[in-house]
């Protein structure tokens, strides 16, 4: 199996002659096949999603209680999504409901991207499913090219790709490597019981669009800072470019790995290498103004509340996680040790594999730096993982090269195994979640042909509030969490008047704030119990983070409540505050049972089954009667 790689044979001769486009295609016909099954298992329940019925209501193909890693990320979505669709460019923030007072989204070029294509594809869910399936195909073709090209072997690159899959589920299941030491967590594995979530790379934006063009820039920066052969030269630029348009903490990761080598290279004297990396840095900079621009521009005009809301403070911690760190290095030692070896791109790859630890305790500089334990590392590790263990591979004795290839093989096959389990396992336990009533879907239908941008649906739901921003071109009232401007006041505020509107009594809403709501607790086997511990825990949607310090909630919740009893005191508690136009009642509405409030006035805008869709009005309108509540 000591297979020739694309820069020459294992043994060190000279680079093999290059084969025409045909022959290369025909010679990795095999690996290209198993890299887009893979693909397709990936986005296999986006498929599955639109060919099912669900046992009751209607097939939706987004649900925001169901699925942390599909129904709920694309509900956050899509609305950017939706805006894109209705021609409203360039996008603004994320959760921001129509707001006008935000600045332009970053990391927005994917949303763009697909919503703009929904008119081609026939509507933004069918365009999401393209874009997601050209990516998924794009990630594991890139994979095996850079797992072929550090192996040398089609067999052993075609093993990476299930290998790496599962080992990503596998993470995610554990939170970790050090969770694989509890029962409860090896007990879901082995049972793949994935708790009603769909494959980790799935979700969309992260990470499933950067990974393409990580694994692309993988293979190569280092080509082209060998080489300076032009197209290298190019490859790179355009794929650390599509890197930085597609997700901050994939790029800004990568961009600090690469920063790390450079500076290898230039202790080392490679200073030819050392000015070929700079220059395509410099040149993606370039590339990259206008996204490093609204970045900045949301760090400048981030509110205090917004940065707590995302769980940053200040200063700078590594010492929360450090064990699950040591645990990570600890595992990765062999490999790590084995990229001293080999060609200089290993070294590379050992910083690819070490970076996003260290940014993962980068708190009070980034938000949630988490996300590059949890999203950015799995992906980062695989080329360490990939070239350590080739280097490996290559010291071993000849007589157990067959060995160590079987082994490899071996776990292929039960990765694979393994995540179709997953895909299945979890389709079956929310499919029938991602559905709505046929009043519903009519209501949102109707919204969809007579409501245009900007008018707005009231409603203190959240769940109402995304499937209006993501059905309907109509604006929604509520903001959340990852809006930069705002403060938790104004947030909180929107909540408050909503509820008025609806006559909700004080107990009620000032419940929904308290921390203790947060749905932090094991996975609800029903539909309708997990939607409406969404509705009873608004703290977390609306505020984030600061659940983890509740005591920055609760010590403003009086002061909520005094502002809650006075605009019930009011005979519209909408006539001020955002743009209101429809109100919205339908069964979450109905979760609390209020009155109204006297001085909002509608009329009947839309009305199937228990769903009904009020036009506000003026008191002397035809048709206008007192909003009664729910």
């Amino acid at each position: 199996m000591r297979s020739q790689t694309a820069e020459g044979t294992a043994a060190g001769h000279g680079p093999a002659k290059q084969p025409r486009l045909a022959a290369l295609l025909r010679a990795h016909a095999g690996g290209l096949a198993a890299a887009l099954a893979l693909g397709a298992l990936l986005v296999a329940p986006q498929w599955w999603l639109r060919a099912t019925d669900p046992d009751e209501g209607v097939r939706a193909v987004l649900s925001p209680y169901a699925s942390s890693d599909e129904g709920f990320d694309l509900a956050l979505y899509a609305p950017n999504i939706r805006q894109a669709y209705d021609g409203e460019l360039p996008i603004v923030d994320y959760y921001a409901g129509g707001s006008d007072e935000v600045s332009t989204q970053s990391g927005a070029a994917w949303l763009e991207l697909t919503g703009w294509l929904g008119h081609a594809a026939g509507g933004i869910y069918n365009a999401l499913l393209a874009v997601t399936t050209l990516a998924a195909a794009a990630t594991f073709v890139s994979l095996y090219a850079l797992a072929f090209r550090v192996t040398g072997s089609r067999l052993l690159a075609v093993a990476v790709l299930p290998i790496a899959l599962a080992s990503a589920e596998v993470l995610k299941f554990s939170d970790g490597i050090l969770g694989l030491r509890e029962r409860y967590v090896l007990e879901a594995i082995v049972r793949v019981n994935p708790g009603g979530n769909f494959l980790a790379w799935l979700r969309f934006l992260p990470p499933v669009m950067p990974l393409a063009p990580f694994f692309a820039a993988a293979i190569a920066a280092p080509e082209a800072a060998r080489t300076g052969r032009r197209a290298w030269m190019a490859a790179a630029v355009v794929a650390l470019t599509l890197l930085v348009y597609s997700y901050f903490y994939f790029w800004s990761a990568m961009a600090a790995a690469l920063a790390g080598w450079l500076a290898w290279l230039l202790l080392r004297g490679e200073r030819e290498q050392a000015t070929r990396l700079a220059v395509i840095g410099a040149a993606v900079a370039l590339l990259s103004l206008p996204e490093i621009f609204a970045l900045v521009r949301g760090a400048l005009t981030a509110s205090d509340d917004f940065r707590a809301r995302l769980g940053a403070t200040t200063g700078l911690s590594f010492e929360a996680s450090a064990g699950e760190i040591a645990a990570r290095l600890v595992v990765g030692a062999p490999f790590l040790l084995a990229c001293l070896r080999g060609p200089e791109r290993n070294r590379l790859y050992a910083a690819l594999y070490v970076v996003p630890l260290v940014l993962s305790r980068a708190v009070g500089i980034v938000p949630q730096p988490f996300h590059y334990s949890d999203q950015v590392w799995p992906p980062f590790a695989i080329p360490a993982v990939v070239a350590g263990g080739t280097e490996i591979w290559r010291m071993l004795p000849q007589r157990l090269s067959p060995y160590a290839t079987g082994t490899a093989v071996a776990l292929a096959g039960a990765g694979l195994l393994f995540v179709s389990a997953v895909q299945v396992r979890a389709f079956q336990q929310t499919g029938d979640a991602f559905a709505l009533r046929e009043d519903e879907r009519a209501a949102f239908d109707w919204i969809e042909d007579n409501v245009a941008a900007p008018e707005t649906v009231v409603s203190p739901s959240l769940s109402t509030n995304m499937y209006v921003a993501s059905l309907t071109p109509a604006r929604r009232y509520l903001r959340e969490a990852f809006v930069p401007g705002p403060s938790d006041d104004e947030l909180i505020e929107d909540y408050l008047r909503a509820s008025a509107a609806y006559g909700y009594p004080p107990g009620d809403v000032m419940e929904r704030l308290d921390p203790a709501y947060f749905p932090h607790g094991e996975f609800i086997d029903d539909a309708r119990a997990r939607e409406e511990l969404l509705e009873y825990s608004m703290a977390f949607y609306l505020l984030n983070w600061q659940v983890t310090d509740p005591d920055r909630i609760t010590a403003r919740i009086p002061r909520w409540r005094a502002r809650y009893e006075a605009l019930l005191a009011l005979d519209d508690p909408l006539a001020d505050g955002r743009r209101a136009d429809y109100v919205y009642c339908g069964p979450r509405e109905r979760l609390f049972e209020g009155s109204g409030a006297p001085g909002v006035y509608v009329r009947v805008a839309f009305q199937q089954g228990e769903v009904t869709v009020y036009e506000i009005a003026e008191s002397g309108a035809d048709g206008a009667k007192r909003f009664g509540g729910c």
